[in-house]
């Protein structure tokens, strides 16, 4: 994998392969969807690009799977597949900025090493506040016990927004991550989901045009599901935990494209990938180190 120098995804991914971190079979379940465009997945032996699917024949293969399909749309996602590997990471932060409570979630297209598979991570880089998020307890005064910024219950569900690092309160939250290590081994391909892009710190909407990323947890841990008391500071998710998602969204940008706009490198490059990716997922943590 390439990524820039000093970015948190590559601290985030230098820290996942010191661990050798795996997961070595099905300890879950989970859908993903979505419409990548990836101009260049791999290369043949000739050294020609070969697309990650063909854009006619895949919705035709994917249409008698129902979970293929958009709840909203009901059109068939080209990119699709049961992804049933899951790791949970927890991490103790050594940073003043970031509280010891940190999770990482891998959702895997197969079992192995992230460098071997397809993987969306989730990067949790508060517990707590994923925790309060989902509770949605309300303080004696009538405010909401969450942080609103980052926390859309409008639905009556907890909603956790998604940001870039740059992206203010969202990405010092939750982030995301997409590598395609298995379909395109030789392309050395990432992306990061797009926030808000409050202040100009996406791409500009001709490259990558995606915004609004999300995850909504339905469970997250173990705590008690009384709400006369605030959550304990020092909550973590702990080994046997559950955690399930009811639904996330997350809008995808290359990480090379993403890093040279937060950097002010010029000039941008075009994204190698692009698209929204889709689902749902359930698993309980049982970290897996190989």
């Amino acid at each position: 994998m390439t990524f820039t120098s000093g970015t948190r995804v590559a601290t985030v991914l230098a820290v996942l392969a010191a661990g050798q971190a795996s997961c070595s079979s099905e300890n879950g379940r989970g859908i993903i969807r979505g419409d990548l465009l990836v101009p260049a997945c791999t290369f043949d032996k000739k050294g020609r690009a070969v697309p990650l699917y063909d854009e006619e024949k895949a919705p035709e293969m994917n249409a008698k799977n129902p979970d293929c399909r958009d709840p909203n749309t009901n059109e068939v996602m080209p990119f699709c597949g049961e992804w049933n590997h899951f790791l949970g990471e927890p991490f103790d932060s050594t940073s003043a900025r970031y509280p010891a409570n940190q999770l990482n979630i891998r959702m895997q297209s197969r079992s192995g090493g992230w460098e071997f598979a397809n993987v969306l991570f989730f990067w949790v880089y508060d517990s707590w506040e994923v925790a309060r998020c989902l509770r949605g307890r309300m303080n004696a005064d009538g405010t909401p016990d969450w942080r609103t910024e980052a926390c859309d219950r409008s639905s009556g569900r907890g909603r956790m927004l998604i940001g870039t690092e740059g992206d203010g309160v969202l990405g010092e939250l939750v982030s995301n991550h997409f590598v395609l290590q298995e379909s395109c081994p030789s392309a050395e391909l990432s992306a990061a989901a797009l926030g808000t892009c409050a202040g100009g710190t996406c791409p500009d909407v001709s490259l990558c045009p995606g915004r609004g990323s999300w995850i909504e947890f339905s469970r997250f841990g173990s705590y008690t599901s009384d709400l006369s008391e605030p959550l304990d500071r020092s909550f973590r998710v702990n080994k046997d935990d559950p955690v399930a998602v009811t639904a996330f969204h997350v809008e995808l940008c290359d990480q090379n494209t993403v890093d040279a706009t937060a950097q002010k490198i010029v000039p941008i490059p075009q994204p190698q990938v692009t698209g929204v990716l889709e689902g749902s997922f359930s698993f309980n943590l049982q970290p897996n180190f190989r």
